[in-house]
């Protein structure tokens, strides 16, 4: 064995314990090496950040302790800890690779095995390379932090925003928390209606934060329009982390032809409005229509008014955002004697929202 190549836990604890170390303004290596830290040489706790050694699990009352901002939990440090160790064996007595280890010990237990099908990718990646850099801060330090804070592990994306947002909640100030209690008793149940230039503005503002859109509509008029592509510009399709929008109509019409007028409207209300055209080839690759002639008994539950569930609404469309949240809306176009179109949207609640998303994704697979 190549006794340059690193234990990728001890790489990956190692690269997380630095960025928390690095939350800590006022603390030095040096600091929280000291006894009534970690109590370790600050030559040794170099060594571990930069994986090439890993803690005795006899410090674990000192490293939640010191990184107890962290929220690492006791039960997670051990049974982590003892891995890396039994990989640093595999490797260095048993002489295997560093994916082999790993797999090894993914055989071994069913948290690993979640966690190794997750970061597999690190071995396919040139080893030090920037590519490598960035998967290992971006998706692997993260799926340890999760494994190391969360008693389930892996932990369902739907379950760790709902925990977000209750640890969000924890986080303001104890003043405020009775009159947000009170705002949450008072809006909870409704869903606030408002006309549709609201949505465009909200979409305008929080465009950055979009990692892809989907929606269905009754008619491919309720999108590919003058006055629709006049008031929703489409600017996160140049973004950075966007994906798609995925779009349903209830049309005879080819998609193919759909998503060609699309172009030519969209970058024809933007050049009106004095807006950069979006490249086509950004189009062709982010736009994906779909289309069906019957509308099915399954429209009906993403497109049901949430006010009355009788009624059946012409449009619903969501927003998935880049830390994973979902805002849906569903909306009713009606004709107004004193203004030609009224567009009235609800903004869909949280719970309401991830169902209905569910239910897209179902019906999108099926077509």
């Amino acid at each position: 064995m190549d006794q340059n190549l690193k234990n990728p836990l001890n790489v990956i604890f190692g690269s997380l314990i630095q960025n928390e170390r690095k939350r800590m303004p006022n603390e030095t290596i040096e600091s929280l090496c000291e006894k009534g830290h970690l109590g370790i040489s600050p030559s040794l706790y170099k060594m571990i950040e930069a994986g090439h050694a890993s803690f005795n699990i006899n410090k674990i009352k000192e490293i939640i302790k010191t990184f107890y901002q962290s929220g690492f939990r006791f039960n997670r440090l051990i049974k982590y800890i003892s891995a890396q160790n039994l990989v640093d064996s595999f490797m260095y007595n048993l002489n295997e690779s560093q994916k082999t280890a790993l797999s090894n010990l993914a055989e071994m237990d069913e948290e690993f095995k979640a966690l190794y099908s997750r970061i597999e990718k690190y071995f396919d990646l040139e080893d030090g390379s920037k590519a490598q850099k960035e998967f290992m801060q971006d998706i692997a330090v993260m799926e340890v932090k999760n494994f190391l804070q969360n008693d389930i592990y892996p932990i369902d994306s739907e379950i760790k925003i709902e925990l977000d947002l209750v640890n969000q909640v924890k986080k303001v100030p104890s003043l405020n928390i009775e009159l947000l209690v009170g705002f949450l008793d008072s809006f909870a149940k409704i869903n606030p209606q408002h006309f549709g230039h609201i949505a465009a503005d909200w979409e305008e503002k929080n465009s950055p934060k979009f990692k892809s859109v989907v929606g269905i509509y009754s008619s491919p008029k309720f999108i590919v329009d003058e006055n629709n592509l006049g008031t929703y510009t489409y600017n996160y399709l140049t973004g950075k982390g966007f994906n798609n929008i995925r779009y349903i109509f209830i049309s005879d019409k080819n998609p193919k032809i759909l998503e060609q007028e699309f172009e030519e409207i969209l970058n024809r209300c933007r050049r009106q409005n004095k807006l950069a055209e979006i490249p086509s080839n950004v189009l062709k690759k982010k736009v994906i229509f779909k289309t069906t002639k019957n509308h099915q008994q399954s429209f009906n539950d993403l497109l049901r008014d949430p006010n009355d569930s009788e009624s059946i609404l012409q449009a619903f469309w969501m927003f998935t955002t880049k830390k994973g949240y979902k805002v849906a809306f569903i909306g009713v176009s009606k004709k107004d004697k004193n203004v030609n179109d009224v567009n009235i949207v609800y903004n869909l609640s949280y719970e309401e929202s991830q169902k209905r998303g569910q239910l897209f994704d179902k019906i999108w697979n099926q077509l």
